[in-house]
């Protein structure tokens, strides 16, 4: 089994306590359906159509 080991007393692991806890939310998440490969593209998609034309304001002549 590996383990991590500071190399000087006191030394702290927070980052890697932060890449492990987020390694196991993705596959779990995985696990459980997500296909992050699809949303990419679907994504990327999107991004690469042209933007839409914003309409006109319509002026109303109630305010006179």
């Amino acid at each position: 089994m590996r383990s991590w080991q500071p190399k000087r007393d006191g030394e702290r692991n927070e980052a890697l306590d932060t890449f492990v806890y987020a390694h196991a939310a993705l596959h779990g998440l995985i696990s459980m359906g997500l296909r992050l490969n699809e949303e990419v593209e679907a994504f990327a998609g999107r991004a690469a159509m042209p933007p839409r034309a914003i309409p006109k304001a319509i002026k109303s002549a109630w305010m006179g």
